[in-house]
């Protein structure tokens, strides 16, 4: 126990259960009994003494061995549903404000008919946690609302909780491999008997309204893919799969342990003090797919805080890499087609704990894609420039050249009778001209791509530059109309001034190529399967209020919002296929920002035949009268990334970087995409554009 001006100290939750007493409830749902659970718990345990000093005082540890027809441990250390809230409670009455909470659960996870179905509706479904005794007379299981009201009460005291579930909720089965177990009812079966609702942890009452109030301020815009909680707000939810997928143990090392378990211990070892529970997850979900390609960890909630720290910390997006094979010194990364990448591009890979991208020094390897894919590639490592640091899953990569020849703009320097005096516009477009040069020959000496060239009197122009009345250079588009936000104005006589112009328009060459993307391969089957929509609701409605859809309207062509204006974006996926995606923001400050999913959400996934919507709210730069977004929807069935095309607004840099939490322009946050690897087929270039596809959609905000 500390006094408040002690430092914060580390409370852990253990819970694993390998025995399920009677196996089956009493209407012949059956969780069979497991066995790496407790040894999942063993290895966290050891961890947590061994690296961060936990003691007996602040360990909660409840277990259930399994002896065959008995359990090892007493009955008040049992994982019994009456003793897991107990403990909950026993931590959050012995921790103070600003201590660490960390929870593990491994054991089964199971879907229950609702206590709650004014909430979820007479057919709905409560996700649980299963306690052993769940098969016992009087049974019931630890249920969604139940879990965010017990967490919301550590969060309301200030504890800075982490939660990690090593289960599932899906329904299926594992083949092939009798090591390998699910931690969810046996054949995904679903617990329709009646139970009663009298000794639940709050009021039926004031567990739905909690629940209620979680949903209603989130600013995911969809539900979360683990399908747990409806918002993990103050703590960092890590899940072991998504809500469609399964939770899997296997022998490890000689021993079972649950796959998300046995490699969230394994990342652990290499973290720093400067480790974000993002970057954790970018070695997790790559090692986890080593082994089971369709069990994709979940990570929500506070992605950049640092792991059993309070601090957060901002890195710029990169790529992941997924995994590393030595003997064809080939890396998987999850980047392809549908990220702006062809065959040749090449990658500068960096350690995984890396933060400061601009570092070249950094980099341990140079890779080149020679297998592409829609979402996820494979690269051969072309140079090792610092052996001593291995690669591996979770290190990162940067784009150096996408290998696209189709990416660059072609630059017209002119002159034009209403700028200003012939000799300033000469001297000025010598100046720009010898900027561009000069930034072309330092990308090219790094390996970087380079997104400008001159045009010829043979191909129109991109972009044209020009000098105006007022001493400034203005950019304007292929017919030298000026464009429009690309403030501050720029002076000619500015220190500079030259060099500043020449990453604005890289930053346009960048943006505009995230405009056009596009998968032009029609015979693809997910060609025009995801779809896009903008829908007005009644001028009445209000945030917080129950949509009439009947009520709603698609936005007309060349009807505008004004600011304060709710709006709803809707996306479906018509195919069959189950579509892991992201949606970009491009702005009119010329940013490119994921609002789908936001910085509290690592992956997003539409099933098939579904869609989700949010509800959004317009505005407007202080400074501006219009202005236009785009919001560009990018989906793939592979395990793919594209927070690395994010941009900050024009002349703040290149990219927002994935600590980025407070919304910028119309939007509130949104999702993101993964799934299953790459394969190497013969014809890699038609398997790129058949697993991935886009779809857009825009709107202009404009003031009265």
């Amino acid at each position: 126990m500390n006094d408040s001006n002690s430092r914060p100290e580390l409370f852990a939750l253990l819970i694993g259960i390998d025995y399920y007493a009677g196996n089956q409830t009493p209407d012949g749902v059956r969780y069979t009994s497991l066995r790496g659970c407790v040894n999942d718990i063993a290895g966290v345990e050891k961890f947590l003494r061994a690296r961060l000093q936990l003691d007996d005082a602040r360990l909660f540890k409840l277990t259930a061995t399994d002896l065959g027809i008995a359990v090892a441990e007493p009955p008040e250390k049992l994982p019994t549903r009456k003793n897991i809230i107990a403990a909950f409670d026993a931590v959050t009455q012995a921790a103070r404000a600003g201590d660490q909470v960390y929870i593990h659960y491994a054991g089964h996870g199971g879907r229950a008919a609702t206590l709650f179905p004014d909430l979820k509706g007479a057919d709905g479904l409560d996700e649980s946690i299963v306690p052993m005794d769940i098969g016992e007379p009087g049974g019931n299981y630890v249920r969604d609302l139940e879990m965010a009201t017990l967490l919301q009460r550590m969060t309301a005291k200030g504890l800075v909780v982490t939660l990690v579930l090593d289960a599932c909720h899906s329904g299926g089965a594992t083949r092939g491999n009798p090591n390998v177990r699910v931690r969810t009812a046996q054949n995904g079966q679903i617990d329709w008997m009646p139970r009663p609702a009298d000794n639940l942890v709050g009021a039926p009452q004031a567990l739905q309204a909690q629940w209620r109030d979680a949903s209603k301020n989130k600013t995911r815009g969809v539900e979360a893919a683990s399908g747990w909680l409806p918002e993990p707000r103050g703590y960092v939810l890590l899940a072991a799969c998504r809500a469609n997928e399964l939770a899997a143990e296997d022998d490890f090392d000689g021993a079972p342990h649950g796959a998300l378990t046995y490699w969230l211990l394994d990342a652990l070892q290499t973290m720093t003090r400067e480790t974000t529970y993002a970057l954790l997850y970018n070695r997790l979900v790559a090692q986890v797919h080593t082994r089971f390609v369709s069990q994709t960890p979940q990570l929500e909630g506070e992605m950049t805080r640092t792991l059993f720290g309070a601090d957060r910390l901002a890195v710029r997006a990169a790529i992941n890499v997924l995994s590393f094979d030595a003997a064809k010194n080939q890396v998987r990364v999850n980047v392809g087609q549908a990220g702006l990448v062809d065959v040749g591009a090449t990658l500068a890979i960096y350690p995984p704990e890396t933060r400061d991208f601009g570092d070249v020094t950094a980099r341990i390897a140079l890779a080149q894609i020679t297998a592409l894919g829609g979402g996820a590639s494979l690269a051969d490592v072309t140079a090792r420039l610092d052996a001593t640091k291995p690669i591996d899953a979770g290190s990162q990569a940067l784009v150096l050249n996408a290998g696209r020849l189709d990416l660059v703009r072609r630059v017209a320097l002119t002159t034009r009778a209403d700028g200003g005096a012939a000799r300033e516009q000469e001297q000025a477009l010598r100046a720009a001209s010898a900027a561009i040069a000069a930034a072309h020959a330092a990308h090219a000496a790094a390996g970087e791509m380079w997104w400008l060239e001159s045009a010829d009197a043979q191909a129109s122009p991109h972009y044209q530059v020009f000098v105006n009345a007022r001493g400034e250079y203005e950019i304007g588009d292929a017919g030298g109309a000026p464009l429009p936000h690309l403030t501050p104005a720029l002076r000619i006589d500015a220190p500079n001034a030259a060099p500043e112009l020449v990453k604005r328009l890289e930053h346009l060459a960048r943006y505009h190529a995230i405009v056009e993307l596009e998968n032009y391969d029609d015979v693809s089957p997910l060609a025009d399967k995801l779809t896009a929509q903008i829908l007005l609701p009644p001028p009445t409605w209000q945030r917080g209020q129950k949509i009439d859809w009947t009520a709603c309207a698609a936005l007309r062509a060349k009807e505008t919002l004004r600011p304060g204006d709710y709006f709803i974006l809707r996306l479906d996926n018509r195919s069959r296929f189950v579509l892991n995606f992201a949606v970009l923001d491009l702005a009119p400050d010329w940013s490119v920002t994921q609002i789908l999913p936001g910085a509290d959400q690592a992956l997003a996934t539409l099933e098939p035949g579904k869609g989700t919507h949010q509800v959004y709210r317009a505005t407007l730069a202080d400074t501006a009268q219009t202005g236009t977004d785009i919001l560009k929807a990018l989906a793939t069935t592979e395990l793919g990334d594209f927070r690395w095309l994010e941009l900050g607004a024009l002349g703040a840099g290149p990219s927002r970087g994935r600590g980025a939490v407070t919304p910028r322009t119309a939007l509130d946050a949104l999702l993101h995409s993964v799934a299953f690897p790459a394969t190497r087929g013969v014809e890699t270039a038609r398997a790129a554009s058949q697993v991935w596809t886009t779809t857009q959609v825009q709107f202009t905000t404009q003031r009265a």
